[in-house]
């Protein structure tokens, strides 16, 4: 979007710079937000509709991940959904890419923990 709206290599705008500002509140938790991110969100709220969508998506995907077991798979099924609606590219190719790999999503909530740590335990002990 920032490339987008800076209308070429190199062109600054107003919307390419208001992009770029937002930035770091969009990588933020909203908990972690300081007093001048939290206006600026609400200004991506307010006037670019697609990139706060983007926002939500990343927000309620964290809390996915957050909570475990049954409860944290009826919320992954809900964020697909979404996901797969948003008409947004990159979160209707990750619901796709999740979806390939559910089995093992569904593992990691269950069991509590990464998948990360899951293959590397399962690679040291050579399983």
């Amino acid at each position: 979007m920032w490339n987008s709206a800076r209308g070429g290599k190199g062109g600054r705008t107003p919307a390419s710079t208001q992009l770029k500002d937002a930035q770091w509140a969009m990588w933020k938790n909203p908990q972690n937000l300081t007093d001048k991110q939290k206006p600026t969100l609400a200004s991506i709220q307010a006037t670019n509709k697609p990139l706060y969508r983007t926002y939500l998506l990343k927000e309620q995907f964290r809390q996915v991940i957050a909570v475990k077991g049954a409860d944290g798979r009826l919320l992954l099924q809900g964020w697909l959904r979404c996901a797969s609606r948003s008409k947004l590219a990159p979160f209707v190719k990750l619901a796709h890419a999740i979806r390939r790999h559910l089995p093992a999503i569904h593992n990691m909530l269950d069991s509590g923990l990464p998948n990360a740590r899951i293959e590397a335990t399962t690679s040291t002990y050579g399983c």
